[in-house]
């Protein structure tokens, strides 16, 4: 779902971080997953568990400026996929000369895990 987001917003990204970062804006997001399952007993086809996938998601947007365009963009694309989220106020990192903006949000798969 994040890949799809961040396309949409038509910007560079990479998972976890970007090794040879662009001089315009660009995003880096890290997802966590917690499978929850209620009797733990697997399902003879497929020899799956049953369950619930919890996703957490971070998106750090990095712009050389505010970039108020992109932000707008992706918050758009959050709420079109129905989800909720939380936006840190823009900070500047004197290091990598860059503003990053940090979103925050969890959807919910369900499925199984093997």
């Amino acid at each position: 779902m994040v890949n799809e987001i961040l396309e949409a917003v038509n910007i560079l990204f990479r998972e976890t971080r970007f090794p040879d970062p662009p001089d315009s804006t660009y995003a880096v997001f890290m997802e966590s997953r917690t499978m929850d399952a209620a009797d733990r007993v697997p399902v003879v086809s497929g020899n799956k568990l049953p369950g619930v996938v919890t996703c957490d998601v971070t998106i750090e947007l990095y712009a050389p400026t505010r970039d108020r365009e992109t932000e707008t963009a992706i918050e758009e694309q959050l709420m079109a996929h129905g989800l909720s989220w939380t936006k840190q106020e823009a900070y500047w990192l004197e290091k990598i000369q860059r503003y990053q903006t940090i979103y925050e949000f969890t959807y919910y798969e369900k499925g199984g895990m093997t």
